[in-house]
């Protein structure tokens, strides 16, 4: 018992000379955003679009989460239904997973639905509970976890070995990635604060994310109110790409302050930008979503030359869609798909309102008529295979 006090200190030296060490190993990249370049339009990287209106059998209050399964669209509505629906990719409804009030085997507040790592099943979070629910495609329970030893988790990604999630930064556990294994036992854990220089905004409601990369185990993991993104492979951070956007773009948090309401509102009203939590990894590239602050754009990062350019904006042919309600999501866990959700009165205001005429798909506009209290309709589009981006 007496050598306890000195195996513990021997294990946070080790634990402190391994993250120096690894923060030594990593590429740091920092991202320039030009915002005065001229604009990408969507319709040069997209080949087509398929629409899917949502069967109305049961109405979706919104789709918070999309994911795209071998044979099945799993929809997350966190807000206000406080359900999960599962469609064929015909948009016909499977099933519906109702809300519990705390009893085994039923999620409260529900996120993070992630498929598993065979892709025949998927998993989701119940933070209240502080459970994790293990479902086959068509909605039936497997499995149900005690994950309350992780603290208060965000997201999560599988991996090769069992998991990872990401938590908050100032939750009962003082980590922000915690690796475990298939039985959620913790294996690894990474500070993201090790990697600051100066550390970044912390607050009790702030979301950190995962976005698959392109493999188990190869992610990308951002803080909601900071302009990193960590790039983690093999339970490691590998990079590190800080997006250095233009100073007429950035929160002054000495005269702002670092609550989120404050920030936020700060933001809308000064048209500044911070990183949204919808991004997509596909290939080479990264789509990231600046439209969380009010200005209504998109960057695309070149991950082999580390640039980064506006894409989009609200008169830029299909940006009328994106730039609305993106909730990205990989199609069939393709890398040359994207999604986007447009809610039903969002859809039909956009089609009273807004001149599409001189949009390249014009034509699927015309075809569209949705009701106030339709479903949502999902937008999948495919990249064009030939597509390069010539930065300056």
């Amino acid at each position: 018992m007496k050598n306890i006090p000195i195996i513990l200190v021997a294990f946070f030296f080790l634990f402190a000379c391994a993250n120096e060490s690894d923060k030594d190993d990593i590429g740091i990249h920092t991202v320039k955003v030009d915002d005065k370049a001229e604009t990408l339009k969507m319709s040069s990287i997209i080949d087509t679009v398929k629409v899917i209106p949502l069967d109305n059998r049961e109405i979706v209050g919104s789709i918070d989460e999309i994911v795209w399964a071998a044979d099945r669209i799993i929809i997350l509505d966190s807000k206000r239904t406080k359900k999960i629906f599962i469609y064929s990719l015909e948009s016909q409804l499977i099933n519906s997973i109702e809300s519990g009030s705390g009893e085994p085997g039923k999620f409260v507040w529900p996120y993070a639905p992630t498929l598993s790592l065979d892709k025949d099943s998927f998993y989701v979070v119940s933070d209240r509970t502080k459970r994790l629910l293990h479902y086959d495609l068509d909605g039936v329970l497997l499995d149900d976890f005690d994950i309350s030893h992780l603290g208060q988790v965000n997201d999560m990604v599988v991996t090769k070995r069992g998991f990872a999630f990401s938590t908050k930064p100032d939750s009962q556990v003082a980590t922000n990635i915690i690796f475990t294994d298939a039985n959620l036992q913790i294996t690894r854990e990474i500070r993201a604060s090790d990697f600051y220089d100066q550390l970044p905004f912390v607050s009790g409601i702030a979301i950190n994310s995962f976005y698959p990369g392109e493999e188990a185990g190869h992610f990308y993991y951002q803080e909601m109110m900071s302009n990193m993104i960590f790039e983690v492979k093999d339970e490691k951070v590998i990079s590190l790409i800080e997006i250095d956007l233009p100073d007429a773009y950035e929160v002054d948090y000495a005269k702002v302050g670092r609550s989120i309401p404050e920030v936020v509102q700060y933001a809308r009203e000064n048209g500044l930008v911070k990183l949204n939590d919808n991004h997509v990894y596909f290939g080479s590239n990264f789509m990231i979503d600046l439209s969380n602050s009010g200005r209504g754009a998109l960057g695309l990062l070149d991950l082999e030359n580390y640039q980064m350019k506006f894409i989009s904006n609200l008169n830029n042919d299909l940006s009328i869609l994106i730039d609305v309600n993106a909730v990205w999501g990989a199609y069939n866990n393709e890398k040359g798909k994207l999604v986007t959700v447009l809610e039903a009165p969002i859809m039909t205001r956009l089609l009273q309102s807004v001149d599409y005429s001189q949009s390249a798909y014009a034509s699927i506009f015309d075809q569209l008529s949705i009701k106030d209290d339709y479903n949502p309709t999902i937008f999948v589009y495919e990249l064009k295979e030939d597509f390069t981006w010539l930065f300056e």
